[in-house]
């Protein structure tokens, strides 16, 4: 896989365009947010030269050691011609995001990528203040392994409007949720978010990539496919690939994660 070489020199706090420092397929403008811990993450960030707003997609790798946003390189293009306006993020201790504990840890902790998620969120309800063709009610999630469960997690409570969850995790799930129904209740008297009935409702917006070998995520992912209750929503690719894998070696899937959100968004 390509890796684009970032940051870039004059990136500092705002939004700069990263042309010129690498010819990786996920190329935009090179960003950096504060998170409110106080850490600052960093994305790539495309937005579609359009006069009416167009659906977002938030793209969220696997943790792991050398994972980054760049695992997107087999699906940037594709998703761009579709109309996508498109946001790779880099988790807090991968890529060029600040460390802040061991990705083996922070995979069931509420506290560390939820809040990651939530501050990309931010991001595009600020850049449609600005007059990007972006709007916070058209947001879809496309995660990755752990980042699956970020996904699922964020259109179960509302934050989203469409999920695709590839290699999707049942224990991660219930460990993340609790971290990503805070950033809705937060400040809020209704704690109805996150409810088990609200997340078996809103499993319909959600497609379920795995691949099909025993004992790997295709369980989980057709354990949660059973409460859309729905075939088209979940795709088994033959043999034991997980994640970004999946995106690199199966043409099938690049198709369906590409369409699935478009119609939901």
């Amino acid at each position: 896989m390509i890796r684009q070489l970032l940051p870039c020199a004059l990136a500092a706090l705002f939004l700069v365009p990263s042309a010129g420092c690498s010819s990786s397929s996920v190329g935009g403008t090179t960003i950096l947010e504060p998170s409110p811990d106080g850490l600052t993450l960093q994305g790539t960030y495309r937005r579609q030269s359009a006069s009416t707003v167009l659906p977002t997609l938030i793209l969220i790798h696997e943790p792991g050691g050398g994972s980054d946003r760049f695992a997107f390189n087999p699906i940037w293009d594709l998703l761009e011609n579709q109309g996508y306006n498109l946001l790779a993020v880099d988790l807090r201790s991968h890529g060029d995001s600040d460390s802040a504990g061991a990705p083996d840890d922070l995979r069931l902790d509420p506290a560390g990528y939820p809040i990651d998620l939530g501050t990309w969120i931010d991001f595009i309800g600020e850049r449609a203040e600005a007059g990007d063709p972006v709007s916070p009610d058209r947001i879809g999630v496309v995660g990755l392994g752990t980042s699956a469960a970020l996904a699922l997690a964020a259109v179960e409570v509302g934050l989203t409007n469409c999920a695709v969850a590839v290699s999707p995790r049942i224990e991660e799930l219930d460990a993340l949720r609790p971290g990503v129904a805070a950033l809705v209740t937060a400040g809020d008297d209704d704690d109805s978010a996150g409810d088990d009935d609200d997340a078996a409702s809103t499993m319909h917006d959600a497609l379920f990539v795995a691949g099909n070998a025993s004992g790997t995520p295709a369980d989980d992912a057709t354990a949660l496919h059973e409460l859309s209750d729905d075939a088209k929503q979940l795709l088994l690719v033959d043999g034991p690939h997980s994640g970004a894998l999946i995106l690199e070696d199966f043409d099938e899937a690049r198709q369906a994660i590409t369409a699935w959100c478009w119609d939901k968004l």
